[in-house]
């Protein structure tokens, strides 16, 4: 979910829950980065961690 300076919602986006940690992840200024480590990831490698980049984009709704 995505929230403005106050806190009214601007975007959501619904994840992958077989793919993607939710509970282990970071904003940074390139976006918001979320753990690939789920136990149930095929690709998971318990040896290293993992982020996937999620970035924001303007969307216009042309209606």
């Amino acid at each position: 979910m995505i929230l403005d300076d106050n806190l009214n919602i601007v975007g959501e986006t619904l994840f992958n829950d077989e793919k993607l940690l939710a509970n282990n992840a970071f904003v940074a200024k390139e976006g918001l980065y979320i753990s690939l480590n789920h136990t149930d990831n095929s690709k998971n490698n318990e040896d290293y961690l993992t982020f996937q980049l999620f970035e924001l984009s303007d969307v216009t709704n042309e209606n």
